[in-house]
């Protein structure tokens, strides 16, 4: 655990006061949130037939209303 001293003495000499390392994990990590999400969504449209359903539905109704919106 970092004390105020040691984020003191870090600031004063210009370095990080965290290892850069962790810095690299956050963005790995990211990274992997990302992905899962993406691959999460994959998986539902190939596996559920009511999410695809859904899925569909949702993008054809935010279409109509941009078609209506766009008419009116």
């Amino acid at each position: 655990m970092q004390t105020q001293r040691n984020f003191d003495y870090c600031v004063n000499l210009g370095r990080y006061s965290v290892p850069v390392s962790h810095f690299l994990l956050l963005a790995v990590s990211d990274i992997f949130l990302v992905f899962n999400s993406s691959v999460n969504f994959v998986i539902y449209c190939c596996v559920g037939r009511e999410f695809r359903y859904r899925v569909i539905r949702l993008f054809v109704r935010a279409k109509r209303r941009a078609d209506e919106a766009r008419f009116n």
